[in-house]
């Protein structure tokens, strides 16, 4: 499942600049438009960023992905979760950051000075009025995928 460019749920890609190459129709109303393992091979994602953790917690196991480049350079990423997905669902303040964080994970060299601990910290502090403790920072920031449990 993805959101192609022109997707209120994929525009954090759209304003950063970044070329979402997930060139599928645009479904109304649900959102993501399912697509097949073939067609992601196809387009070959120099970088993937999902709001999906479960998806996230296997994509390095999975013996479907390895051939992307995005999974061989290892530039898959989670957007942070909290309080909620910080680039699509539910539409909120939390896009702001969240547009921060994916012009970052798109072009770390062009956005190197960005300070995103300082900014998410300010940006929680302001608009949440919550102070994040280096812990919680550290987990929002940095998600390690967690193995699936049978």
């Amino acid at each position: 499942m993805t959101d192609p460019s022109g997707s209120q749920h994929s525009q954090v890609i759209d304003i950063c600049g970044g070329i979402n190459v997930a060139d599928c129709p645009l479904t109304p109303e649900s959102g993501m438009t399912q697509v097949s393992i073939e067609q992601v091979m196809n387009w070959n994602p120099q970088v993937i960023i999902t709001s999906n953790p479960q998806f996230y917690s296997t994509v390095y196991s999975d013996s479907l992905w390895p051939s992307l480049d995005a999974v061989k350079n290892k530039r898959v990423y989670l957007a942070p979760q909290n309080p909620f997905c910080w680039i699509d669902r539910p539409q909120g303040p939390h896009l702001i950051l969240g547009t921060a964080w994916t012009a970052k994970m798109l072009y770390p060299d062009l956005f190197a000075d960005m300070n995103l601990s300082e900014l998410t910290r300010e940006f929680y502090s302001e608009f949440f009025h919550y102070d994040l403790k280096d812990e919680e920072l550290n987990i929002l920031l940095n998600p390690e995928p967690k193995p699936e449990h049978g």
